[in-house]
């Protein structure tokens, strides 16, 4: 088989598949701890889930680089009319992680696509599998096989001749396991947490999954990946590099710099929270940074820094100055007393 990868068949097997998924991600500074393991099947529990299932994503959203990343593999099309006997044959796919023997038993997504265009330029979809080793029964003739083990895929063109064919795909493939803390062994709650997984295809850094779980395992190709870690919903964010190796299960954790804030109006300190109190956050700078909410002690995730809290009660609005540490939970009270 040839190495020369099909940039237009790419596009067409793609497009039947999945649309591609964009967005940029703003890159803020964060730090990260690396563990990896010897297997990517293996999916030890980890102790601050609240829930082990693993997340297998079968939709890949990206096709490879045409680096070493999955670059496919095909029979370049005949250079004549190459007749195929009228019956069908046995088509067997199975898959094996790149640089081991080790042969994928679950997890795997084989979609078979005919070989001939439709007269919208597309390629028909005609057989699916998610079994770790598949078998289709077909005419003779040639067909592309798009193989996906999470978001690691690879496609290859084969010639299928009776009255059996075989063909195995090396899939360049990892795992990702998720998690971010205040400090080492400080574990951020999973609940409170979400993170985005993005790769730079060309000059754009492209999203490739969103809210993805702490502790969830998530397949992925070979290659370097940008990961967001956000904690709470509103501004507490950081970012780290992160590179996916065949094989290997890579445990990341990001180390965050926010606390959560309770805002409380009281007429004496200690005392008890006003209701029907509407409260905005702002920079010292005065922009916003969380939107307007009516609660008596509402709270929010905050990253690290200084704010503004401005409580409106009874057409009257008060203000208070107050810094945000990292991993120092508390309350903040608004005095009636700081009356503007």
């Amino acid at each position: 088989m040839s190495d020369i990868p099909p940039n237009q068949i790419w596009h067409k097997v793609s497009a039947m598949i999945s649309p591609t998924m964009a967005a940029t991600m703003t890159i803020a500074w964060g730090f990260l701890f690396i563990l990896t393991a010897n297997s990517i099947l293996s999916q030890p529990a980890y102790a601050q889930s609240e829930n082990n299932a693993t997340r297998v994503i079968p939709i890949p959203t990206t096709r490879p680089t045409g680096e070493q990343e999955g670059t496919p593999s095909f029979i370049p099309p005949p250079a004549g009319n190459t007749e195929f006997p009228k019956k069908n044959a046995i088509l067997s796919v199975n898959a094996v992680i790149d640089g081991s023997d080790e042969a994928v038993q679950s997890g795997m997504i084989w979609r078979v696509f005919a070989d001939q265009e439709t007269p919208e330029g597309k390629l028909t979809l005609i057989g699916t599998s998610s079994s770790g080793k598949a078998t289709f029964d077909l005419p003779a003739g040639y067909y592309y096989i798009h193989a996906s083990f999470g978001y690691a895929e690879q496609i290859k063109r084969i010639r299928l001749t009776p009255p059996f064919t075989e063909t195995t795909f090396n899939i360049a493939a990892g795992g990702l396991r998720l998690n971010a803390a205040f400090r080492q062994g400080d574990f951020i709650p999973a609940k409170d947490l979400s993170f985005e997984i993005a790769k730079q295809q060309g000059d754009e850094l492209k999203t490739i999954l969103t809210d993805v779980a702490a502790d969830e395992f998530v397949r992925l190709g070979v290659g370097e990946y940008h990961v967001t870690s956000k904690y709470g919903d509103v501004n507490s964010e950081v970012t780290a590099t992160v590179r996916i190796n065949s094989g290997k299960l890579t445990e990341l954790t990001l180390y965050q710099r926010g606390a959560e804030i309770t805002l409380r109006l009281v007429s004496e300190s200690g005392g008890e929270a006003l209701a029907d109190t509407s409260w905005t956050i702002l920079t010292p700078g005065g922009d916003p940074v969380a939107n307007t909410v009516v609660s008596a002690f509402p709270s929010f995730v905050l990253a690290a820094g200084d704010y503004v809290a401005f409580a409106r009660h009874e057409g009257e609005n008060y203000s208070a100055s107050f810094t945000v540490e990292s991993g120092a939970h508390r309350d903040v009270e608004v005095l009636l007393s700081a009356k503007n």
